[in-house]
């Protein structure tokens, strides 16, 4: 199995190993290539199957992190930016996270895998609700009511049918 992991990453020979991760279930292997803003993943505990592609960054990958539970993967980039990628279904869009000034240096999620801190050159540190019902708990503290359905296809999707967020706002 371990020779048809390096076949396939000799396929990618201008590579920049940015990161190796772990979580408790699983390593992964995070490759940007080189002059490029593709990144490969490849799952070290399924070598037959071939790398993620994950594409969106604008400059290369400083660190990642991936959640305890092997759900979540964080990603830090010289475009000062973070993306939270759902790692059991790469295809959806990642939630990116903005709003610092220099180029993030370190990602980390927490034990419990409700937390994301992100560390930028900026000398800032941020932090980041990740689970889905706390970010809605916040959101229906801070808007004081339900989103609309045009908030509802921006933020949660086009395909998902639109429900109430705050069940006390009805």
């Amino acid at each position: 199995m371990i020779n048809r992991f390096m076949d396939s990453l000799k396929r990618w020979i201008w590579i920049w190993i940015s990161s190796i991760a772990k979580s408790i279930l699983v390593y992964w292997i995070v490759a940007t290539l080189r002059d490029s803003n593709t990144d490969r993943i490849w799952n070290l505990q399924n070598l037959r199957e071939e790398p993620k592609i994950i594409t969106g960054h604008q400059g290369k990958l400083t660190d990642i992190a991936i959640s305890p539970d092997s759900r979540w993967l964080v990603t830090g980039s010289e475009d000062k930016t973070a993306r939270v990628w759902d790692l059991k279904n790469l295809s959806n869009r990642p939630v990116v996270l903005g709003g610092h000034n220099g180029v993030i240096t370190s990602v980390a999620i927490s034990p419990d895998s409700r937390l994301i801190v992100t560390g930028s050159w900026d000398n800032t540190a941020k932090m980041w609700l990740l689970q889905p019902d706390d970010l809605i708990s916040q959101g229906c503290k801070s808007a004081g009511r339900n989103l609309t359905r045009e908030e509802w296809k921006q933020y949660v999707g086009p395909n998902d049918p639109y429900q109430k967020t705050c069940p006390e706002f009805d």
